[in-house]
């Protein structure tokens, strides 16, 4: 949809200064990363056992961790600041100060340890969780001088360290699918009724439609809660938040079956570079979103506790929920910064005052 002669394809996966850990692009072999990885099991690559929830609670409060989701083209890099969790069936629920992250690790498959070479000798950089399609789907990583520390590592390294040839299915959303434009009425209205209850902006999928896409339930619900906007929708989203001054306060979300992350604070950069949207809150948290992935953007509204959420929705081929970008739920006047914002980049969305 969007295209750059410049983009660099087999870029590390966030464009924003991050520490360095080699990147595994071997798409073009037909290869997933994690593919690579158990082949690569050695010298500087290290099978983990599958005691997620151990490894992220060993982890977490290490100094320089951050936590990166990645879903198909966008990366949420952040400093985690946990201040509670819970843990629900194979779910673990974190939150702290204006960040949450629920990790389902039921849908966490593999992971590997990545190491680097320093003078000192290697240095463990990067843990990458893979989930059953060998798609990476969150990560650890260390800006720490040494990394993180070995005997913090160790117990967490699975028995087996040979390289290991895997096999992975094809995800589903590889094969084409023809969506079929009929949908019975007691669905369409009860995806109605489920979005117009007061509550936060959900990502995750409609209960008992777990295969519905994201964008078919954003047609489903009509323009009254959803509109599509123009291809160029988040280039002038960018202009528009860089010349915000003071920055504007948004939650930035990214979300999938292994993971949800969200943050919330000023947006003090918004730049597309390289075909690249990148947003910036402060030097804690960063977003890259490459826009050559981007199928569709919708402005969404639903209804919240305190008044009306306003959100924009990027999606990709396969109708499935990239980036979501929103003013989370706080009351703000119709004419505030962001729904006039929002109205200029797309007008219908005007009509949303009067209903």
């Amino acid at each position: 949809m969007f295209t750059s002669h410049t983009l660099d394809t087999t870029a590390a996966h966030v464009t924003f200064p991050a520490p360095a850990t080699p990147a595994h692009d071997t798409s073009y072999l037909g290869l997933t990363e994690s593919q690579q990885l158990a082949l690569s099991c050695g010298r500087r690559v290290h099978r983990l056992c599958r005691d997620w929830f151990g490894i992220i609670h060993t982890l977490l409060e290490q100094p320089g961790v951050r936590c990166v989701t990645t879903r198909r083209g966008v990366t949420l890099d952040q400093a985690p600041c946990v201040h509670q969790s819970r843990v629900v069936d194979d779910t673990l629920h974190l939150f702290g100060l204006q960040q949450s992250m629920i990790l389902r690790t039921d849908a966490w498959y593999s992971g590997f340890a990545i190491d680097i070479d320093r003078a000192s000798g290697t240095v463990t950089r990067s843990l990458r969780f893979f989930d059953a399609y060998g798609e990476r789907i969150f990560a650890l990583e260390s800006t720490a001088p040494g990394g993180f520390a070995p005997n913090l590592i160790r117990p967490f390294l699975d028995s087996r360290q040979g390289r290991e040839h895997t096999r992975v299915p094809m995800p589903p959303y590889s094969q084409p699918q023809m969506q079929s434009p009929y949908m019975e009425r007691l669905e369409r209205d009860g995806i109605r009724l489920w979005w117009q209850m007061p509550g936060d902006l959900p990502l995750n999928e409609v209960p008992g439609i777990a295969d519905l896409p994201r964008s078919r339930l954003l047609e489903t619900l009509g323009t009254d809660y959803a509109v599509r906007a123009r291809p160029e929708a988040l280039h002038l989203l960018a202009e528009c938040l860089q010349a915000q001054d003071p920055p504007m306060s948004l939650r930035l979300s990214v979300s999938h079956a292994g993971a949800c992350q969200r943050t919330t604070g000023p947006l003090r950069e918004a730049n597309i570079r390289e075909n690249t949207l990148e947003l910036g809150q402060g030097p804690d948290t960063r977003l890259s979103l490459a826009l050559e992935g981007v199928e569709t953007i919708w402005i969404v509204r639903k209804p919240g506790y305190q008044g009306e959420i306003l959100g924009i929705e990027c999606h990709d081929v396969h109708g499935h929920l990239l980036l979501a970008i929103d003013d989370h739920g706080q009351p703000s006047c119709p004419w505030g910064e962001w729904a006039s914002l929002l109205r200029i980049i797309q007008p219908r969305t005007t009509a949303w005052l009067q209903t």
